[in-house]
């Protein structure tokens, strides 16, 4: 049975200690020291990920160059030296690369050796657009790992992440990347839903739907940052404040933004398939679903559904059936509307359900 105890944690310079008074008092040569170090600590039932153990660190074949790049970068923030925004912009393309293909060790090594608050420290000293954006695609890499994760939290990123979004010189890189950390730090962590809920993010998101509306692709990214804020999944906590969450973007104008967003978007499956889910997880109450039963957006749900259904667009004809559906359990009145206008859609269904049986190919 596998154990669930986490495994004790060690420093690089814990292991490399071990490996030096191997060489030097048993007269073992590099690989040997580093192979019993890496045994002895496995045995002791330490946790070795983020841990340098081929002797890159002095060798510099693999692991050694994510080190030394975190310093530039430390460097750069600090002011030290005459570096241009260029070089910067070169360090910061081989971190994320070197990171990417060198897959969570790699990423985690890059954790322990200050890579997060390197990178959050450079957007702070470096007032520079693409230099925000290749930050932001590195942060999203090194918290992947969950330790990082912790520190992107403990030093400030969630307070960069809502200035990022509301700085009125952002682009679309930037909101989409953003908007990818926005919805990993919120995601199970009801600690930092509240966070960001404190910084304003109701407030933020409708608006940048709003503006954004033409896009899908970003307002996708959207609707995911805004379901990670709205949706109760940490397990941790007996009572979440989710459904207040949810309240409080209705309170900003959420349902306007979606529902304007939604009819710039029809030939988008996706982004409606998006947005249909964004509405289902704000319907949480009577209140909200009368009010966008009164902005039309149940007519045009069930429009989106009879369409959808009509050329077998199956992704998209499930969320509108799972936000009517919510929608219906809360108000007798749109819950009529559904069963009344659901008649003739279920006949369409029934239609083209016949016709896609003798057409396989249609699925």
């Amino acid at each position: 049975m596998t154990s669930s105890r986490k495994g004790l944690q060690i420093s690089q310079e814990a292991f490399d200690a071990v490996v030096k008074e191997n060489m030097e008092d048993f007269g073992m040569d590099l690989q040997e020291a580093l192979q019993d170090a890496i045994h002895t600590f496995k045995l002791q039932g330490a946790d070795l990920k983020g841990i340098i153990t081929d002797g890159s660190k002095d060798e510099n074949p693999t692991n050694a160059p994510v080190v030394e790049i975190i310093k530039e970068l430390q460097n750069a923030s600090s002011g030290a030296g005459a570096i241009t925004i260029g070089h910067v912009q070169n360090t910061l393309h081989k971190f994320h690369s070197l990171c990417k293909e060198g897959g969570i060790n790699t990423i985690s090594i890059a954790g322990r050796h200050g890579g997060v608050e390197a990178s959050i420290s450079l957007v702070r000293a470096l007032d520079d657009r693409s230099v925000m954006n290749l930050v932001l695609e590195v942060l999203s890499v090194l918290t992947e790992d969950t330790e990082n994760m912790g520190k992107f939290k403990g030093n400030g990123g969630l307070q960069l992440l809502m200035s990022v979004l509301k700085d009125l010189n952002k682009d679309n890189n930037t909101i989409r990347h953003a908007c990818t950390l926005l919805s990993s730090a919120a995601k199970g962590d009801e600690v930092s839903k509240e966070q960001f809920m404190d910084l304003n993010a109701a407030e933020v998101l409708p608006k940048l739907i709003k503006e954004c509306m033409n896009d899908g692709n970003l307002v996708i990214f959207l609707c995911n940052a805004f379901r990670a804020l709205v949706t109760s999944d940490d397990s941790r906590v007996v009572a979440s404040k989710a459904f207040m969450n949810a309240r409080t973007f209705a309170e900003n104008g959420m349902v306007e933004a979606l529902l304007l967003a939604s009819s710039q978007l029809q030939g988008s499956s996706s982004a409606i398939t998006s947005i249909c889910m964004a509405l289902k997880s704000l319907a949480v109450n009577e209140n909200i679903c009368k009010s966008i039963a009164e902005q039309k957006g149940i007519d045009f749900i069930l429009q989106v559904m009879a369409e959808s259904i009509k050329i077998c667009d199956k992704s998209v004809a499930k969320s509108a059936c799972s936000f009517l559906s919510q929608i219906a359990m809360f108000s007798l009145e749109e819950r009529v509307q559904v069963i009344q206008d659901g008649t003739s859609i279920a006949n369409i269904w029934h239609g083209t359900f016949q016709t896609s049986a003798r057409s396989p190919a249609s699925y």
